[in-house]
Order: structure tokens, then C-alpha cells, then sequence
């Protein structure tokens, strides 16, 4: 009897399987066999996974790995009374998403998961948006609200079944399939209560164990998604100049889809490693032009590369072409004025020089009674920067001066607690 009801499981997961379109990308698969057992998914994998209150090692939210039953290898994650486990989806707008997992509930027990189109952690309950819920309730009955109808459905006990949900955002469209017949098909922006007017996207599938009897065993999580008619974030320009000590660096897209951002990341000469500096937040969807900039104050003399690393939604990213800015030695002795300023507790004294000289800097106090010395030491021309921390000072005015060679340069800067 067990093996008659896997083979025809195996026949139904093949047809669903065969539905999937060769522009899906698969985001995650998660047969939860590379876990401890007995201890908590999202402690494990916080990259993947999170709770409600977005506490992973929650002694009350984060589920167990167990071995008590399995689809697929050894373990499944076991969602019991007042776990609340939440895939996020990112905020998915356009595409079609599937979710598709096993489920298995044993005898007496009850189960319940959730989608939501808005998600925010930690906002009030009142706050989200519920796209559906689904109750697997003891002996064997189960119920979907979607749009605001509740449709019965039945699933059988102590047998792993597969669960699909299909939501086609750009159709406002979701459909929910249990052991292979398909539940309903709604409108995806009316919600659980049909109260419609819910956001047109796909932000979160929550496990939450809702009754005292619930214990739902989850395996062979599944995200795929996948884009219809889609525009890529097409690049058509990345460059970058040199402004004084910063790097400007400018990019601009023609077609962008489900485009999250871009990461700004930077390579000095003869060093191997890529290094994150800066995030730039993209435009979503669109089909028109779209331009981009950011100013990079932290570099100094010398070679630099720069690469866009571009983000979707789902998670997917696209590294761009490298381009190479030569930051090289200064025509002048220059003292910039502090960044941040007024600034509490520390700031950033930046001064560049044309020619090897000895150099000090220090800082004074209004009445000229000097509190520190940055700089006293011989430097070669180039492009420098100090950090002064005033946690110690009382708020006011201080002053800075800058002495190398023949040189002396004055400036003002303000402490404000």
C-alpha cells in the first residue's frame, strides 16, 4: 500500500514538474538534510529563512529539524504550536512565482500556512497583507480562504503530499494545487477576505502553528520564478571620473524587470579582493532610461577597479564590466574641510599633498590650547585621511591646522552632542 501511493505520488510530482517553463530560475531548494536535527531551521540558515518577529533562534518561532519523517533523505523542518516560520520573497511585483513543498501530517494532527502580498517584520499584525491562508485541519478536512470564500478541500494522513501555489503577478492570478487537484484559482489582489485593493506583489509564505495540535512536517521546499515578457535590466553605460579626492562613478539602464539594486563594489591595484561599498537602490520595473551615480570619499591615491553587481528581486544578480579609475598624485597641498561637520562623536579631516613634506596636524580648542596631534611624521605626496573622535571633548568649536613644509593651513570644525 505505501509503495502503490509513491509511485503515484512520483506520477503527479512528474506531471507538476513538467508544467515548469525553461525561463524559471530555481531561487531555492531546500531538502533540509544538511541540518542538525533538533535544533532550529532559521538559527541554521538565516539566509534563507526567518520568523515572524524576524528572531531566528527563537525558542518560541523557529522550528525544529527532524528525522521523524522524511520525503526526501533524513530530516524535514516540523512546524508545531506557536512556530512561525516565513520564507521571504522580496517583494516580488512582476513574474510568476511557484512554491512548491511536501507536507505530512500524521493522525490527530492539524497543520496551516500562509502567503502574504505585504510583509513587513516587526510591523503590527494590522499592517500586513494576507494574500491567502490554508488550514489543514484534524482528520483529514482541510479549507483555503482566498478573495473571500472559504473552499473544503480533503488530504489524507500519515502520507507525504505535494502542495503548489502559482502566483502569476503579472495576471493577478494564484492558484493553489494539494496532492495534485488543483483548490481554487482567485485574484490575487483581493486577499484572504476579498477585501481587494491588497499590493500587487508576493513578499512572504509564512508556517505558523496555529492550534495546539498542529505538527505539519515540511521537505523539498521549492522557489522557482520566472519572468514573462521580460525586459532584462539592460546596462548601457558605466564610467567613472576622478572629482577632486572622490570617485564619481555614473551608470545608466535602458529596460529594467524586478531590478532590487545594485551593489558598488571596488578592487585596489594589486589586491585580489572585492570589497562592498555602497548600495544604490534600483527602479523596479521599467522600459524607459534610468540613470545612476555614486560618489565614492574613501579611496587614496593609486589604481582602483569598479564593478556593478545588479540584484533582482528574487535574489538572482549579474556582475557588470570592470572599469579602471587612476586616482593619481596631486598638482597642489590642499586641506579639505572635516565630513561630517557639525559631528558627534568623530569625523574625517582629509589633506592631500604635491610633493613629500613633514607633516603635522593637530587640533585646538577654541581658545588655542591644542588637544591632540593627529599627524607628525614624514609622507610622501598623495591623498590622506584622518579620523578625529571627540567622544571625550565638550561640545563646541575646534580647530584644525595643517603644517607641511612652508605651509599652513587653518580650518574650523563643530562638536554638537
Amino acid at each position: 500500500m505505501k509503495t502503490f501511493y509513491k509511485i503515484n505520488l512520483r506520477l503527479i510530482l512528474t506531471l507538476l514538474v513538467s508544467t515548469i517553463t525553461p525561463a524559471q530560475v530555481v531561487v531555492l531548494n531546500d531538502n533540509f538534510d544538511t541540518y542538525n536535527v533538533s535544533q532550529q531551521l532559521a538559527y541554521q540558515n538565516p539566509t534563507d529563512w526567518t520568523t515572524w518577529s524576524g528572531t531566528p533562534g527563537s525558542a518560541t518561532e523557529d522550528p525544529l529539524i527532524s528525522n521523524t519523517y522524511a520525503y526526501n533523505g533524513s530530516n524535514a523542518v516540523v512546524i508545531k504550536q506557536n512556530n512561525d516560520l516565513v520564507r521571504l520573497h522580496r517583494q516580488l511585483t512582476s513574474g510568476i512565482c511557484n512554491v512548491d513543498f511536501k507536507t505530512y501530517i500524521p493522525t490527530g494532527k492539524s497543520g496551516y500556512f500562509n502567503s502574504l502580498n505585504k510583509f513587513v517584520i516587526g510591523d503590527p499584525n494590522a499592517n500586513q497583507k494576507w494574500a491567502f491562508e490554508c488550514y489543514f485541519n484534524t482528520g483529514g478536512a482541510g479549507s483555503l480562504n482566498a478573495a473571500g470564500s472559504t473552499i473544503p478541500f480533503t488530504y489524507t494522513n500519515d502520507a507525504w503530499q505535494p502542495v503548489l501555489l502559482v502566483v502569476d503577478l503579472d495576471l493577478d492570478s494564484a492558484q493553489l494545487w494539494i496532492a495534485g487537484s488543483k483548490i481554487s484559482q482567485w485574484q490575487w489582489t483581493k486577499g484572504y477576505n476579498g477585501a481587494g485593493g491588497y499590493p500587487l506583489q508576493f513578499d512572504a509564505t509564512d508556517f505558523f502553528g496555529a492550534a495546539s495540535t498542529d505538527e505539519m512536517y515540511i521537505d523539498d521546499f521549492i522557489v522557482t520564478y520566472s519572468i514573462n515578457n521580460s525586459l532584462p535590466v539592460e546596462l548601457t553605460s558605466f564610467s567613472g571620473s576622478v572629482i577632486g579626492s572622490t570617485v564619481k562613478l555614473i551608470w545608466a539602464t535602458a529596460t529594467e524587470v524586478n531590478n532590487y539594486g545594485f551593489e558598488i563594489l571596488r578592487q585596489a591595484q594589486d589586491d585580489n579582493e572585492w570589497i562592498k561599498i555602497g548600495f544604490v537602490n534600483g527602479n523596479g520595473n521599467s522600459n524607459s532610461p534610468k540613470s545612476y551615480g555614486f560618489d565614492d570619499k574613501s579611496v587614496t591615491s593609486g589604481k582602483y577597479s569598479y564593478r556593478l553587481k545588479q540584484i533582482d528581486n528574487d535574489g538572482q544578480y549579474e556582475y557588470s564590466k570592470e572599469i579602471e579609475v587612476d586616482l593619481g598624485l596631486p598638482d597642489r597641498l590642499e586641506l579639505t574641510q572635516n565630513y561630517p561637520n557639525p559631528f558627534n562623536p568623530s569625523t574625517v579631516i582629509k589633506y592631500q599633498l604635491s610633493s613629500p613634506e613633514f607633516v603635522t596636524l593637530k587640533v585646538y580648542d577654541a581658545i588655542g590650547n591644542e588637544v591632540v596631534t593627529l599627524v607628525n611624521e614624514q609622507k610622501a605626496s598623495g591623498n590622506y585621511e584622518v579620523k578625529f573622535d571627540g567622544s571625550s571633548l565638550a561640545s563646541g568649536m575646534y580647530v584644525y591646522q595643517l603644517n607641511a613644509g612652508e605651509f599652513v593651513i587653518t580650518k574650523k570644525m563643530i562638536l554638537m552632542k
